[in-house]
């Protein structure tokens, strides 16, 4: 009897169905070949050939006949399998065919809890022990798959997994994951330290995260491969040739010697670029970058990454940005240097993560992006669901995060209740997964220094920084100064409004930066109904899509420093964005808010000093939005500070000390959230710990070699941003376009039925598209003004809910022009 994996929708002969042993094998191999970047590939490789043993049954085969209404359960004999070969090794031997089989069994769903929450069910123990019709799958089991997996049965395979779990590789650190973090625990709280006596919980995290990369290395190469099934030819992403570090390092190389130097500062930021090159060299591991705003970060990161991935033939650069609103200035500058020959996409990806339905289905697990390019770009949100997030193809990208350079810009906007979760999981990639890790920012957080290191620091200390003297790059990078213009009573909106038509009119250009979209609407509204020239008036909100906030920048650049420019935008300009303002207006909001808006006056040097006006406005619905009111709390402490004793901050708002004490009082305000405080099974429990000895479930054991996370359920708790929202794609094109290009796409997309013409329209129609929250997408919807292309759970906005000024809205703003169809 032949068995199969997949059919195809439109073939009832067989002959395009895909035979199971050529399943079994291509995901063995892709498997393996993903897990070998951290050593197991032993591991991945098993995985891969056992994950769908279990349709060698007749009622799996029956189902595919759709002679059965369901397959049975195909994943829990694979997983029994490893189970039982594994446990006899004694109890690392345990340890190790737990991990395996967990991922084998999971390879459908997000990563299986091994307890129930109530504690009264050992939930791994149930699954090991269901009927799975093992011994007619071991009947059936082509020869050739069983050959291929008994030697791998064997006292190596566990003490290759051994061997990763209990070595660390960067640097000259000796220390593994058993003892990486148990003197710790003498800092912990009692109730918790208790209960971590026989299993530190780091160490458990840890075991967990390595669990999770398996899982990621299979469920990728099986989604791989299930995406060429019915195609002539099979798919090839795994195996894809890139362009070589050593050519685009050159690249780079010659585009930076080819710079002039405009402004009196370029010549500070070749220097903190030099530093970058010059530590490139370093081993792998985890470093700094703490460089004032308008210090060159961008290219300096850049040309660390490039050159220390070619040093240490690393697999891939990794950017994570805080917001989506960068991703598209930061991806098309580095494209223009570095993308000069190749087609687009095929050396710098954008991956926005906006575009993916929340609600998963066949179609958009093949469309998911898997990260296998040369240089990403991602945001935040993303590194964080590749981690811990709830979706599969959230988990498939984790394993590419081996062997990476991982450059994080903007690090002070990691969210506060993943401070431990990220600190932790970075460690075990920098220590166990050949990867190297830069942390950027202007306003460096205290990652290393927390309050709690027993939860989970990062090993980060004054010989990572690349800037040899950090106090003296600020001295001579000064340009800006910042005035407190905090009065009780606050700001109303008319005057804040004069205020920035003021200095636009006396210094020709005024950046606004407000907190809330409706705060920014209201003082654009003031100001255009002043009579100012509308030419001379911008808008920027993230309710505009990419290509439309790129072109509002493109205009307003030509005309800072020759022609008048007044621009209100939230927040979104602060981070990384190339403009240069001869005033600033900046909402009252955290001090590295405040900082990142300083960046974007006087950001050259033109000026001999550019000036940061701080207002409080009289009233903002800032509420549910915590950061920034806890930010603006501990804003307000400084500013008093500062105000009776200017001399402790060495007399500057803008230096590094104020920095440091910013986010001292910051992380102590705001240190019991940085666990991932959930609420479960009637308990107040964390993320941390549901994730790592779980010691707040009554089922739980003392025997460290055991897994007992609840993996499922902390992944569906799992949400990095309160407000989860979803990507609509909208027909924005500029004036002159006859046909609006995102409108071309999306009658592309709509056109399009093969999945690697979908991935393509995909990539370039992220700059076409709007995050939107649940309660606005509900509003559209009611409104019939969303509708889904195909059945991938992608939606596009009606072109009459899209505004030139201020983007998506939620009722109609302009004239239905030609029908999409």
């Amino acid at each position: 009897m032949k068995y199969y994996a997949h059919t195809t929708d439109d073939d009832d002969t067989r002959n395009s169905w895909q035979p199971l042993e050529t399943h079994l094998k291509a995901v063995g191999i892709d498997s393996g070949l993903f897990a070998g970047a951290v050593g197991l590939s032993s591991a991945g490789t098993l995985m891969g050939l056992l994950h769908d043993v279990g349709k060698y049954t007749r009622q799996f085969q029956r189902y595919l006949d759709k002679e059965e209404a369901t397959g049975g359960d195909h994943s829990s004999a694979g997983a029994q399998w490893l189970w039982n070969e594994f446990r006899q090794y004694g109890p690392f031997g345990v340890l190790c065919g737990q991990i395996l089989a967990l991922g084998v069994c999971s390879h459908h769903s997000v990563l299986s809890d091994c307890l129930s929450m109530d504690g009264e069910t050992d939930l791994f123990t149930q699954r090991m022990g269901k009927a799975a019709n093992l011994a007619e799958v071991m009947s059936s089991l082509d020869g050739e798959i069983l050959s291929s997996v008994i030697p791998l049965f064997s006292k190596k395979s566990v003490a290759e997994l051994k061997a990763h779990l209990f070595s660390i590789k960067a640097g000259n650190d000796t220390r593994g994951l058993a003892t990486g973090a148990a003197a710790l625990c003498d800092a912990c709280p009692d109730k918790i330290r208790r209960s971590c006596a026989a299993r530190d919980p780091i160490t458990a995290f840890q075991f967990g995260l390595v669990a999770r990369f398996l899982y990621s290395c299979l469920i990728d190469a099986d989604r791989i491969d299930a995406a060429s099934v019915g195609h002539s030819k099979p798919s090839d992403e795994p195996h894809r040739s890139y362009v070589g570090w050593s050519i685009l390092s050159h690249r780079m190389e010659t585009y930076l010697s080819g710079l002039k130097e405009r402004f009196s500062i370029d010549g500070i930021r070749h220097r903190v670029s030099g530093f970058c090159r010059e530590r490139a060299g370093d081993p792998k591991g985890l470093f700094s970058l703490t460089v004032p705003t308008g210090g060159g970060k961008t290219l300096a990161t850049l040309r660390f990454a490039l050159h220390h991935a070619a040093r240490h033939s690393m697999q891939r650069v990794i950017y994570v940005i805080p917001y989506t609103s960068i991703i598209d200035q930061n991806a098309q500058e580095v494209r223009s240097i570095l993308e000069v020959e190749e087609p687009f996409g095929s050396v710098v990806l954008e991956h926005h993560s906006n575009l993916e339905p929340e609600k998963e289905t066949g179609q958009s697990r093949k469309l998911a992006e898997n990260w296998d390019s040369p240089i990403v770009f991602t945001t935040m949100v993303q590194f964080l669901e590749a981690l811990f997030g709830r979706r599969t193809r959230d988990a498939r990208r984790m394993h590419r995060l081996a062997g990476s350079v991982i450059i994080f810009d903007e690090i002070q906007t990691l969210p506060i209740n993943c401070v431990h979760l990220f600190c932790n999981a970075l460690n075990y990639l920098v220590d166990h997964c050949e990867t190297s890790a830069l942390l950027c920012t202007a306003t460096q957080p205290l990652l290393g220094s927390l309050d709690n290191p027993c939860y989970g620091a990062l090993r980060l200390g004054p010989q990572q920084e690349i800037v040899p003297d950090i106090q003296a790059l600020f001295k001579a990078l000064k340009r800006v100064e910042i005035i407190d213009l905090i009065k009780p009573g606050g700001w109303g909106a008319e005057e804040i409004a004069a205020k920035a038509r003021a200095l636009f009119l006396d210094t020709g250009s005024c950046l606004v930066v407000v907190n809330t979209k409706r705060w920014a609407k209201v003082l654009y509204g003031l100001c255009a109904d002043a009579g100012l020239d509308k030419n001379s008036l911008f808008h920027l909100s993230t309710d505009m899509c990419p290509a439309h906030r790129m072109a509002v920048l493109k205009e307003m650049r030509k005309r800072l420093g020759k022609k008048p420019v007044l621009c209100i935008s939230t927040q979104l300009i602060e981070a990384g964005v190339d403009v240069s303002f001869a005033s600033v207006i900046r909402f009252v909001a955290g001090m590295d808010s405040i900082h990142q808006a300083a960046g974007r006056c006087n950001r050259h040097g033109e000026l001999a000093l550019g000036r940061v006006y701080i207002v409080n406005p009289d009233h903002e619905s800032i509420g549910r939005l915590t950061d920034i009111a806890e930010g603006v709390q501990v804003t307000l402490r400084l500013l008093g500070e500062f105000r009776n004793d200017p001399d402790f901050y060495d007399g500057e708002l803008m230096g590094p000390r104020v920095v440091e004490r910013y986010f001292h009082y910051y992380f102590y305000r705001r240190q019991d959230e940085m666990r991932y405080p959930i609420s479960e099974a009637g308990r107040d429990d964390t993320l941390l710990n549901l994730l790592s000895c779980n010691c707040l479930n009554s089922g739980t054991r003392s025997d460290k070699w055991v897994l007992r996370q609840s993996f499922a359920t902390a992944s569906r708790a799992f949400a990095p941003i309160d407000a989860p929202t979803q990507g609509v794609l909208v027909p924005y094109g500029k004036k002159e376009e006859t046909v609006k290009e995102g409108k071309r796409i999306i009658g592309d997309l709509c056109a399009a039925f093969e999945p690697k013409r979908q991935r393509e329209l995909l990539k370039k129609a992220q700059r076409y598209a709007v995050n939107v929250f649940p309660h606005v997408l509900r509003q559209l919807d009611g409104e019939g003004a969303l509708h889904e292309i195909q059945e991938t759970g992608i939606f596009y906005l009606d072109e009459r809910y899209y505004s030139d000024e201020f983007g998506l809205s939620t009722g109609i703003v302009t004239p239905l022009e030609t029908p999409l169809f």
